[in-house]
């Protein structure tokens, strides 16, 4: 028996031009644990921005977890 094999087939540029790219986590442990999406940091800003009264509200959008 042999492993399933899948062709994929890999875009030249996947992610486009860029300049850099960064890895973020949020610092608050509560926002880690409801296990958000890359480590909660995009909830953090905005959380942050909420509370700094530069938003009134905002939503985030996703599928499902299997």
């Amino acid at each position: 028996m042999c492993a399933e094999m899948k062709y994929v087939v890999v875009p030249k540029d996947p992610l486009g031009d860029f300049i850099r790219v960064y890895l973020a986590r949020a610092k608050d442990e509560e926002i880690r644990k409801r296990r958000a999406g890359s480590g909660g940091a995009v909830t953090a800003f905005l959380t942050y921005l909420l509370g700094e009264g530069e938003l009134t509200r905002y939503s985030l959008l996703g599928r499902p977890r299997a």
